[in-house]
């Protein structure tokens, strides 16, 4: 159905509801069909990975699947390009642990001028950061009210 529609923004809304679900093996095809481009055009591969970022299950399978593809992504996106950004940022925005900071930071850091001097990446870090003081500083309170 997907691939015989016509207008982009019913494509957009078809792909928003594939990548919001929350089964693995879905999210993992159709991260690796928008990589490909065959079946979801390349350019959508953004929408793709912020879309199931927002889903509980989805952000750490983007995680992974950007560091076993970063190469890919950078060959289809430019380092710095809008595509880029989105995605890092989209990566990284529901990580609040040392653990995540130190994993991000470490990835990003061994790719040296492919990574770790975009300014998207400090931004990336400086959110984990942020949402580990928020959690510190909640948590507890959050775990009594409910």
């Amino acid at each position: 159905m997907y691939a015989r529609v016509t207008y982009d923004a019913e494509k957009r809304k078809m792909l928003r509801g594939l990548a919001s679900t929350q089964d693995a093996r879905l999210i993992v095809w159709i991260l690796k069909a928008g990589l490909m481009g065959d079946v979801i055009q390349t350019q959508e591969l953004p929408l793709v990975i912020s879309t199931v970022c927002n889903g509980f299950t989805g952000y750490l399978f983007v995680w992974d699947f950007i560091q076993e593809n970063w190469d890919n992504l950078i060959e289809k996106f430019p380092v710095g390009s809008f595509a880029i950004q989105t995605i890092i940022k989209s990566a990284a925005s529901q990580f609040s642990t040392q653990a995540h900071l130190d994993q991000v930071q470490g990835f990003f850091y061994s790719l040296k001028e492919r990574g770790s001097q975009m300014r998207t990446v400090q931004e990336a870090l400086e959110t984990i950061r942020l949402n580990q003081r928020w959690m510190e500083k909640n948590l507890a309170t959050l775990t009594k009210w409910l």
